[in-house]
């Protein structure tokens, strides 16, 4: 059985996100976390991997921000901006977060992004992640086909300083899956064309590639095998509001993307954010009773330590006073041996 990692990656931290992690729970055959960019969000500050409870569930959280792309060496390039601020960064770039992820659980064989409006219809991932299981591709990507560089689609223009020599393989990638070693390749090709592109002259007609383009052109190029996710296993032809398209009284076990409505909740609501800086508080207080009982034990340690330290002066007072008092005895009997050699010598 292969060791898969799924993850759903999320800015922010919602119900209906900690939905989907529930059913990523069910999945017995693979492990799974919640991938959270805490740009805005007052979590994970000064943790990169963390147990946190959300709505009564126990969630594995992995933190990300700007500072560990930069720690990667990766560039904050979008468009033709080389110094693009990170939301923009994170979006044109979205396979960041296989390289964040694979930096710290490289044990994997393969890896599943899924993004935080995507919705599985049914009450597991199990019966999805199943039909992959014997697949050995290292590249599952919804939409893979070859296309046309400069034609219809708009991510094959101004990219012809890195691809104007080759065949170019577009994709979406809201669900997608890489082997660990795929991974490790576009990593490297990453930071190797982030060289190139610095060198390039004329950047208003030269491009950053979009990840969209990146990803399944470098890979299928350079020897990787790739498929694409079908009808049967994803739906993606419209924006699924669960408000008024109820398919979740239809479970077919499919995964829909993008999602909104009442399970989706694009920003945080008020009540959201109250829990989140509850669970913050919770969190501080549980850190300050742990440092008070630190504190105490080394209070106690201080006592301890103190009253070793009068048992050892008083000992040290009682070694003074006997040395003092065996003194005296030398003195008294170098005094009885100097009578004694005195009278010796006057008989």
């Amino acid at each position: 059985m292969k060791k898969t990692l799924v993850f759903i990656t999320t800015h922010i931290v919602n119900e209906a996100v900690i939905s989907e992690y529930k059913k990523l729970m069910k999945v017995g055959s693979c492990d799974c976390i919640l991938v959270i960019d805490n740009t805005n969000l007052e979590i994970g500050k000064n943790e990169t991997v963390s147990e946190i409870e959300f709505w009564g569930i126990s969630v594995k959280c992995f933190f990300f921000n700007k500072n560990m792309h930069g720690e990667l060496n990766l560039p904050y390039f979008a468009g033709n901006d080389t110094n693009a601020d990170f939301p923009k960064v994170m979006w044109y770039n979205s396979e960041c977060r296989f390289y964040y992820v694979r930096k710290y659980f490289p044990e994997y064989e393969y890896y599943w992004q899924l993004e935080y409006d995507v919705f599985c219809n049914g009450d597991s991932y199990q019966p999805f992640l199943d039909k992959f299981e014997n697949n050995n591709n290292d590249l599952i990507i919804q939409e893979y086909t070859k296309t046309q560089l400069n034609g219809e689609w708009p991510w094959s223009h101004n990219i012809e300083w890195a691809y104007g020599n080759t065949t170019i393989y577009r994709s979406i990638l809201p669900i997608c899956r890489l082997s660990g070693k795929a991974i490790d390749f576009i990593y490297q090709r990453k930071l190797q064309m982030a060289q190139k592109y610095l060198e390039v002259e004329n950047k208003q007609k030269s491009f950053w590639p979009f990840c969209e383009v990146f990803v399944p052109t470098e890979l299928t190029n350079n020897g990787f095998s790739a498929t694409a996710l079908c009808e049967e296993h994803v739906t993606w032809d419209m924006e699924y509001d669960l408000t008024t398209n109820r398919i979740y009284e239809r479970p077919d076990y499919k995964l829909y993307h993008p999602v909104k409505g009442m399970f989706i909740k694009r920003e945080n609501s008020l009540k959201e954010q109250v829990h989140v800086l509850n669970m913050n508080i919770n969190r501080l207080i549980q850190n300050n009773e742990t440092l008070n009982q630190r504190l105490n034990n080394e209070l106690n340690n201080t006592n301890y330590l103190k009253q070793k330290l009068q048992e050892l002066e008083i000992s040290n007072q009682k070694l003074n006073n006997e040395l003092m008092q065996n003194k005296d005895e030398i003195k008294k009997l170098e005094n009885t041996i100097e009578q004694l050699s005195a009278s010796n010598k006057g008989n």
